[in-house]
């Protein structure tokens, strides 16, 4: 899914059109960074070759980067 066609998309929702990007991925946890975050706060996880999503809370926040527990599969 283009990067414009997911804006659009949003618009249509209540969601924040703010991105973070993904840099690491465990079994269990996704690392990020981008946004500004605190533990405990609900995030989107969006892939990028599908239109899968799934929910994640923020579990870890560092310096430069957050630690993400996904509630699902994506």
């Amino acid at each position: 899914m283009p990067f414009s066609h997911l804006k659009e998309h949003l618009k249509k929702h209540t969601l924040s059109p703010v991105f973070g990007e993904i840099i690491e991925i465990t079994s269990t946890m996704i690392k990020a960074n981008g946004l500004k975050v605190a533990i405990g706060d609900t995030v989107e996880i969006s892939a990028r070759q599908s239109d899968k999503k799934s929910l994640g809370m923020i579990t870890q926040v560092g310096k430069n980067s957050f630690s993400i527990t996904p509630f699902g599969f994506i």
